[in-house]
This record gives C-alpha cells, structure tokens and sequence, in this order.
C-alpha cells in the first residue's frame, strides 16, 4: 500500500485502516462538530471545511499524523522528507497581511478586469500544473479535455490562478504575464479579481476568528469532548493542526475563493467551471463564495489522478454534505466525473 510504505515499515496495514475509520467518522458528526463550524463562521461560510483537518495531509507535512500514530498505537513513524517544524508566531499572520496587500496592488496595476463570454466553458487551471508548448500550454490534470470542447462547437476559456511564489520580481511578473497574453489561448487571470477590500476583510475577520477559537476552547472545554479517537484523547494533536490553519491555510483559501466570487458576480448567465480539484479542502471556499456571487454558477470537476484507501484526503464522510443535520454543510462541486465506481 502506498500510502504504508511511505509512512514507514512499523506502519501495518491493519492499523492504518483501523486508526482512518474512526476520524472520517469523527468528521460525520454533526452533533459534535456544529459549535466549532459555528465559531469558524466566515460570511455564512465554515471556516471548518478550509482548514488543515479537513485537508488530512499525510504527505508533505503529515506531522499532525505521525503524532497520532504514536498517540495510538505507540508507534514511530517516518514524517515528511525535508520536514521542519513549521509552528508560526503570531508575527507571521501580520506578515501573510502585507504580502497580500503587496500582491493585491501589484496585480492591479499589471492587469486590467477582463471580459468574457459567459457561452464559453471555463477550465480552473493552477499555474503550477502548467507544462507549456508552442504557442500554448497545457493543463497536466486537464490534459486535452479543453480542446475536446471545441469539437462540440464550445468555446473554452482558462481561468489561471497565479502561483504567489516569485512574484515579488514585479519586472519578472510583468514579463511572465505578457508571455501568458502572446499564447494563441483565452486566459483570464483570477488574481486581478481580488481587491483591497477583500484583503483587509479576510486578515481582520480571520484574525477576529482565531481569537474566538482560542477563547471558545478554553472558555466552553469542547476539545475534551470532541477530538478522541477510538476511546484516546488526541485534543492536543487535532486542536494544533486547527490553529495552524490560520497561519496560512485559511488566508489562501479565502483568497481563491474571493477571486472567483467576483469574477462570477459579474454576469447571472449560467456558467460552468471545469477543474480537477474534485471536494478537497482546497476547492470548498471556492464552490461556496461562486456561487454567492452568481447562483447560476457550476461546477465540474473531474477526478485528475487514481484513489486508493490510503488518500485520505479523497476519502469523506457523507454526513459532510448534508444539510438536514448542520447549519453549515460543506459545499460540493456540481458534477463529479470519476475513475470506476469508487
């Protein structure tokens, strides 16, 4: 199992699977789990499904996981290749402030708002899962999927969202922009879509929140009585992983997110939006702040790799997306094309 093999050989399969069902389980409970969605309310959206819990890295940064084996089970097991401890002061959400002020204000200078047919369809592309070609480029999740389209006489536009590392450079921002615009492709840029505005609301409110958690935790004692699996307390483990999602995690989420709300707001045509970001923690913020920008708005997304038993970050609770049991059910894309049936 793959999953196994890089966590380390101490790692039995059975123990693997007999430590996984329980925490999926756990994010099933509505019951337990509806104050703390409450708390982490963020325009009548859960901060909850942003955040590095819902994320489940067992990865790149699976220490949250390896202390959790070892809580367990008593086990050590291998943590991330070129791991550090990465627990962040305070200081450093003043300082993920400033860079999206910085980068807010050097995208609208470098770009203007861009117009589009809302008849086109939209393929949702990460800068970083670009590989590029003559003239072109091409999705590496996506694939040849956008030029399918053009056989069904659809126009398809990419909607790229820029990888904020290297874009200190403005020169070589401006420069890597215009690269983009020579492309034979219609492409707009989803940073351009953010403003000042939003910045200084995500950081205040988001800051506002991580002081009610901290508040709400020691004040109400709900960690006792939520994060415990199979009968062990692990609130120190869960509770961690919770607050470093504010260190980074939820800023970028809530910046994706509001980019979409207003490129989508811009039309109440119905549009639809292909990605390959399917329901992870990523895309949730996205699904829910588009379509409170245009109700019209649709998603499909498109499994992009295999799954197995051991991505956990794949693997959810159906209660999640219901909405008879929680205020604040997670959002979920449209359509959900897969490999198989699983």
């Amino acid at each position: 199992m793959h999953a196994i093999n890089h966590l380390g050989k101490t790692m039995k399969p059975s123990e693997f699977n007999k430590l996984i069902k329980p925490v999926i389980e756990w994010y099933g409970k509505n019951d337990v789990l509806e104050n703390i969605k409450q708390v982490m309310n963020f325009q009548g959206y859960s901060l909850w499904w942003s955040s590095r819990l819902i994320k489940k890295d067992i990865y790149m940064d699976n220490e949250w996981f390896v202390d959790l084996i070892k809580r367990v089970f008593g086990k050590n097991i291998q943590k991330s290749m070129g791991y550090e401890n990465k627990k962040r002061s305070i200081f450093f959400i003043l300082y993920l402030f400033f860079f999206d002020l910085y980068r807010c204000i050097l995208f609208k200078f470098l770009l203007k708002k861009q117009h589009y047919n809302s008849n086109d369809v939209f393929f949702h592309s990460f800068e970083l899962n670009i590989k590029s070609k003559e003239h072109s480029f091409v999705d590496r999740h996506l694939g040849k999927v956008p030029d399918l389209s053009e056989q069904y006489n659809l126009n398809h536009t990419f909607l790229l969202s820029l990888s904020k590392r290297k874009i200190l450079n403005p020169i070589n921002l401006k420069r890597k922009i215009n690269n983009y615009k020579k492309l034979k492709q219609n492409i707009i840029f989803l940073d351009r879509y953010i403003t000042l505005k939003d910045i200084i609301l995500i950081h205040c409110l988001l800051f506002k929140i991580f002081i009610k958690i901290k508040f709400f935790f020691k004040k109400e004692k709900l960690i006792s009585k939520n994060f415990h699996i199979n009968g062990i307390n692990c609130n120190d483990i869960f509770y961690s992983e919770l607050e470093q999602s504010f260190f980074g995690t939820l800023q970028e989420s809530l910046y994706s997110a509001l980019c979409f709300y207003n490129w989508s707001k811009q039309t109440k045509n119905k549009i639809y939006v292909v990605n390959t970001i399917e329901n992870l923690a990523a895309a949730r913020a996205i699904y829910y702040f588009s379509k409170k920008g245009n109700q019209n708005c649709k998603f499909i997304s498109i499994q992009h790799s295999e799954i197995n038993s051991n991505k956990i970050e794949f693997i959810n609770h159906p209660n999640e997306f219901k909405d008879t049991d929680s205020k604040f059910p997670s959002p979920s894309t449209d359509y959900y094309f897969v490999h198989g049936n699983r």
